[in-house]
Formats: structure tokens, C-alpha cells, sequence
């Protein structure tokens, strides 16, 4: 077996601030990254809470997204080309640096998210955008799970262009009371939050918008402190790895419209395993963190049981497993529920094209 890093492949190559691009190597920082688009009132969509030490050809590798992805889109949409090596030794340019292009096939949104097992990224051509002049945030509370998806609903259907809209459980709010700063209503049970940004004379505007269409509120409060609110989601998964002795993590993908009757379907096939879930994530794409809390490793069979049940709970409400954190090895064998022989044996076809020897991740993605 042979590892290869690209930790020192991490030079920004090019910086264009009036074409909105930057070209970067693979082991460059998305934080990087970031920090210096920021200085020109410039961004990159893809905003993982990793995103301090995860590197760019990591976020291509598995389509990273993130909270702002609701607006901004996930790495797809913010890459204009890659240079990368096939498995063959063919070095290969996918695009060109502008914003529009119809010529010939979009290798760039192929090799996004295949996990490493078509091309070794060698450097990458981000898409950047105009930073908003100003953004503000709500923190919304619902005494129920449900009224907090039927919000959801609600607001994406709205011509409001969010930027964020997140979601906590009872169980997410049960840890924040005793684990961050974040005031919590008593009675809580669900919390959204739900970010706009744009010109600051607009927001108002927008933000009563929101307050009127709202239905079974406990609270819709305009935070004075959005870095606060923001830190207590980004504890989140540092803090059910510090309680749990083993944590299972999936990002599973539903329609919007299915949130609550599959939040529903967790319940009943978690507690019967008698295993603690926890669950939070970007709800404006219909996007879950599903997290399993096991008390020891016993549980891990029992937990594997839930898993299999969850995964068919969400294709059978017409969603997916995966959102931004890939298939891998865990969840590859589950891709025959999604995907037709047919569709499986294209992907399996395009993937010798690009690495005829099967030696670039060849157990990772396909069954």
C-alpha cells in the first residue's frame, strides 16, 4: 500500500481578486483559504466546522458543504477547475477560470466528490464570492421537534435567500444547557437558527418577514451575540465525543417535507436498540448529522442494526445517505439500494477509464 500526502503541497499559486478566483495547491487550509479572500470582502462557499484544519483537496474530495451551503453552495459549485493525475499518470486539466462554460463534458463535477478513486488533485481553481455588507441571526425555540420542522418547511419555501438554517434536537439542547454559554429556554425542545445576510438596510425587512410567518413559537429572538449561537453548534460534536466512549456519526439526506416523519423513524428504531441519539444539521437542505452515542462497544452491533434500518428509513422517503461526509467504506455496500445495476456498472466503467490498474483507493465509494 502506498500513502501519499499532500500536507506540503500547500502554496496559494494564484489570487485574482476581479475575476472572483484563487488558485490553490491541495494541501492548502480552507481557513487559509478564507482568511485570504475575506481581506478583498471575498469568500468560498464550503464553510465545514472543520474548516481550521481541513484542507481544500479534502473538501473536493468528499464535496464538503456546511451551514452556508444553503446559499453558497457545497464545494461542486464553487470550483472552476481542477489539474489532477489519473490513475493511469495522465495528467488532466477539467475547466477553465471563468464562471461560464458549455464545452464538452463537466469533468470538474465528476472528479468533486469521488472520494480520491478517479484523480490525485495536483491544483485546484476556486470560484470565490462577494462577502454580504452585513448578516444577522435568529435563534428561533419550539416547545416541539415537529413545529421546529414544520418552520423548515416553511422558510425554505419563502423567497427570503438564506444563508443558514440549522437545526438541534431535545437531545442537542439538553447537552448545550450543561455544556456552552447559549441561553436555553426551559421549555424547549427544537431550536433553529437561522442566518440572512445582504445589505444591512434590507435585513429588517427580512427579519419581520420571518417573525410573521412563523406558527407554534416559543421564542424568535434576534441575537446580539451570532459568534456565541455559532460556537455552541460547532461544540456539538467535540462534546458527544467527550460523553460517549464510542460515537457513530451520519450525515443522511432527506426531502425537506420528510424531516419530521424521519426524526420520527429515529426515534422509534433507536430506541429500540436502547441507544441514545442525537441528532442536528443543515435543515435547509434537509441535511442530518445522526449521531449514535454508545455507552461501550457492546452496543456496536446493536448500533450497526440501527444503521442499516436508518439508511433504508431515508432511500424510502426519497433521500440519500450522504450529504457532504462521503460513502467510503462504511456505507458503500448500501449504494445498491440507491443506485440501479445499470447506474453502478456506469460509475464502475468511468472508474477503470480513469485508473485501469485499481490503485487509486480501490475499496473506497463503489460495492
Amino acid at each position: 500500500m502506498l500513502v501519499i500526502s499532500f500536507e506540503q503541497m500547500n502554496r496559494i499559486l494564484s489570487f485574482c481578486p476581479e475575476s472572483r478566483y484563487m488558485i490553490v495547491e491541495p494541501g492548502v487550509l480552507n481557513q487559509t483559504v478564507q482568511d485570504l479572500a475575506a481581506s478583498k470582502q471575498l469568500l468560498w462557499g464550503p464553510d465545514p466546522s472543520s474548516q481550521a484544519y481541513c484542507t481544500v483537496g479534502g473538501n473536493l474530495a468528499y464535496n464538503a458543504g456546511g451551514p452556508h451551503t444553503l446559499k453558497y453552495g457545497a464545494t461542486k459549485d464553487n470550483v472552476l477547475y481542477v489539474e489532477a493525475v489519473t490513475g493511469s499518470g495522465a495528467l488532466i486539466k477539467t475547466g477553465f477560470a471563468v464562471n461560464k462554460s458549455a464545452c464538452g463534458y463537466d469533468l470538474t463535477r465528476l472528479l468533486i466528490g469521488s472520494e480520491g478513486t478517479l484523480a490525485l488533485f495536483t491544483k485546484i481553481c476556486l470560484k470565490l464570492s462577494p462577502k454580504p455588507e452585513s448578516s444577522t441571526l435568529l435563534q428561533i425555540w419550539f416547545t416541539s421537534e415537529q413545529a421546529a420542522c414544520h418552520a423548515i418547511a416553511a422558510l425554505t419555501q419563502a423567497s427570503l435567500h438564506l444563508s443558514a438554517l440549522e437545526f438541534m434536537d431535545k437531545n442537542c439542547l439538553a447537552l448545550l444547557r450543561t455544556h456552552s454559554d447559549l441561553i436555553i429556554p426551559t421549555p424547549a425542545q427544537a431550536l433553529l437558527l437561522v442566518e440572512i445576510d445582504g445589505f444591512k438596510t434590507e435585513l429588517p425587512c427580512c427579519v419581520e418577514k420571518i417573525r410573521a410567518m412563523l406558527r407554534d413559537v416559543l421564542s424568535c429572538v434576534e441575537s446580539q451575540d451570532a459568534n456565541q449561537a455559532w460556537a455552541a453548534r460547532k461544540k456539538l460534536s467535540p462534546i458527544l465525543r467527550n460523553l460517549a466512549t464510542y460515537k457513530i456519526n451520519e450525515d443522511i439526506v432527506v426531502p425537506v417535507g420528510q424531516l419530521y416523519p424521519f426524526l420520527n423513524k429515529l426515534a422509534a428504531i433507536t430506541q429500540a436498540e436502547n441507544i441514545l441519539n442525537v441528532n442536528f444539521g443543515h435543515a435547509g437542505n434537509g441535511n442530518l448529522h445522526v449521531n449514535l452515542l454508545l455507552t461501550d462497544t457492546a452496543q456496536l452491533p446493536a448500533a450497526q442494526h440501527c444503521l442499516e434500518k436508518i439508511f433504508t428509513a431515508a432511500i424510502a422517503l426519497g433521500g440519500t445517505l450522504s450529504g457532504e461526509h462521503g460513502i467510503g467504506l462504511e456505507k458503500r455496500n448500501f449504494l445498491t439500494q440507491v443506485y440501479s445495476a445499470a447506474t453502478l456498472d456506469l460509475m464502475r466503467a468511468i472508474k477503470k477509464q480513469f485508473d485501469p490498474k485499481n490503485i487509486l483507493n480501490p475499496d473506497k465509494l463503489l460495492p
